[in-house]
């Protein structure tokens, strides 16, 4: 049988307390006391007449989540106001259920304690854990121990083992040979003084655009059906930028080695800045917006907003008896929140 103990130690007593009523759900009640029928309306009354400070709820379930409220009552049956108690899990005592199983939930959303199986590849030991099948994960015994300057694979023909491929067992697997030709549509080096060597990687591409290499240590790679990538270790190098040069010179993507930092720029200007810490910047921008699907959804700083004084409440209310005064304290919050996003300020 399952319980879950209650403790109302410590709790103050009014003068002329009679008893408590405990009050039991599967959800919290935010605010159980605006009003107290929030609590009434959802929660069952478990307890009733509890004159001591400790009481044993034998109704629980094992392994569900329970929210407790508890209320002090006088001899003329006037309550106090909910106070919470706590949130327990009841614990789960003589459990009678299937050999080699695990107790858990596989089943979308809350609700009772389901026993799981374990599917191959995974199995129970016997011992009192899991472990993966024999065979059940073919690599399983070949990913240790493997030596310096491998890759795992299979060259052996027919299913079986993987093996530790060397540069040259990976280069027959992949087909290739010690004199692949890559072709090019066209590589040019721009009017600056090249100081070293230039390693171009790229796979097949189809009509590719020209590469004007004006540092050295530039690298060019692309996957087959991927994007470009162009990189270099010259750290002296004041930036690498990606154009489009029908749009013309001056509209580019361009990554920054001095500070580290990456710039767009269009319509002959500097329009966008991300820095190493994330911060995104516009530049020249009078009026920068932000939209989804056309639409705009932040924009520039709305002004004339001053903070407001007094309480900022975030909780959640009822509209149907919300007072004026906490209406005004969640307005505060929001306008709080805002200004400190800066879509609103003084």
């Amino acid at each position: 049988m399952s319980y879950i103990r209650i403790d109302l130690t410590g709790y103050a007593r009014e003068p002329g307390f009679s008893h408590y009523e405990i009050w039991r759900h599967t959800a919290d009640i935010p605010s159980p006391n605006s009003p107290p029928e929030r609590v009434t309306r959802s929660a069952t009354r478990v307890g009733e007449h509890v004159a001591n400070e400790r009481w044993e709820d034998t109704s629980a379930v094992g392994g569900r989540t329970y929210w407790y409220w508890a209320r002090a009552l006088d001899r003329y049956a006037n309550p106090s106001p909910f106070f919470a108690v706590g949130t327990i899990i009841a614990p789960m005592a003589n459990i009678t259920m299937n050999s080699d199983r695990l107790l858990g939930r596989d089943t979308p959303g809350a609700g009772d304690v389901e026993e799981i199986e374990a599917t191959a590849p995974l199995e129970f030991d016997g011992a009192g854990s899991i472990r993966i099948a024999a065979q059940g994960v073919t690599f399983a015994d070949h990913i240790q121990h493997i030596a310096t300057a491998r890759i795992l694979g299979r060259l052996t023909a027919a299913t079986g083992a993987i093996e530790g491929l060397t540069a040259t067992d990976a280069r027959d697997v992949l087909g290739l040979s010690t004199t692949s030709t890559v072709q090019f549509g066209q590589i040019g080096i721009g009017s600056g003084t090249l100081t070293g060597s230039i390693h171009v990687r790229m796979n097949t591409i189809t009509d590719p655009p020209s590469f004007s290499v004006v540092a050295s240590g530039l690298i060019v790679s692309r996957a087959t059906g991927s994007g470009i990538t162009l990189h270099t270790t010259d750290t002296g190098t004041n930036y690498i930028a990606f154009a489009d040069t029908t749009l013309g010179a001056n509209h580019w993507l361009a990554y920054r080695h001095a500070d580290d930092a990456l710039d767009v720029r269009t319509g002959n200007a500097l329009r966008l800045t991300v820095s190493s810490a994330g911060v995104v910047s516009t530049v020249g921008v009078t009026a920068p917006t932000y939209t989804v699907a056309s639409s705009q959804v932040v924009g520039a700083r709305i002004t004339g907003w001053d903070a407001a004084t007094g309480t900022a409440t975030r909780t959640a209310f009822d509209t149907s008896t919300v007072t004026l005064p906490e209406l005004a304290e969640r307005l505060k919050a929001l306008i709080d929140d805002l200004r400190t996003h800066g879509l609103i300020g003084t």
